[in-house]
């Protein structure tokens, strides 16, 4: 019931080897049996939050692979979304 109203692309960002992978699997299939648009994405990395980039001491972003990969993902998963004319 609760998943049926949704109308919001969602990205489900996670990690390969995350205690709550099996939830993040699950929603994501609730979610395409309920014919929404959902895409589940896991990357193997140790760090909750890895996404995430910060600034370094000297004030550079310097973004591991891993983080690099996600950030594309989010900017291409913004821009299918998110861009006027899409």
């Amino acid at each position: 019931e609760r998943i049926r109203r949704i109308n919001t692309p969602i990205l489900h960002l996670a990690r390969d080897h995350d205690h709550l992978q099996g939830i993040f699997k699950l929603v994501h299939e609730w979610m395409l049996e309920a014919g929404k648009d959902s895409t589940l994405v896991s990357f193997d990395h140790p760090s909750h939050g890895y996404p995430y980039i910060y600034r370094k001491p000297d004030g550079s972003f310097q973004p591991e692979p891993i983080q690099q990969q996600a950030f594309d993902l989010f900017m291409a998963f913004f821009d299918r979304h998110l861009k006027v004319g899409n």
